[in-house]
């Protein structure tokens, strides 16, 4: 019985330290103190680095996609009465893939940065 006793005690004090842990007047918020500014200069800087990097990659890849891009570009030249050779075909779409490219570049460089920093 002892025993018994002695287990209903812990498991009530065991419950009651948790009811005092979820009191927000008793507990520490990490989450939402204020973090100094250098903080949140870097967080905002690093997502916007990693957003512009799976944007840029997206639209290549799916947008601009090169294969699909040379048929379309071939296809209205064509109906232009102008014959473009593959090569040519190819630079002119890769004129709208590669200052997107660019762009993805410096947000490597800007993840870089801020993630070296850290």
């Amino acid at each position: 019985m002892k025993d018994g006793a002695a287990a209903l005690q812990q498991t009530i004090k065991l419950q009651h330290n948790l009811i005092s842990m979820s009191n927000p007047s008793t507990t520490v918020r990490p989450f939402t103190d204020a973090k100094p500014l250098s903080i949140r200069i870097w967080h905002w800087a690093t997502a916007l680095f990693f957003s512009v990097s799976v944007i840029t990659v997206s639209i290549n890849e799916f947008i601009l996609d090169g294969g699909a891009q040379i048929h379309a570009v071939t296809a209205a030249a064509e109906q232009k009465g102008v014959t473009l050779e593959r090569e040519q075909t190819r630079a002119i779409v890769s004129t709208f893939r590669e200052p997107i490219w660019e762009l993805h570049k410096y947000a490597g460089f800007g993840i870089c940065l801020f993630g070296i920093g850290v």
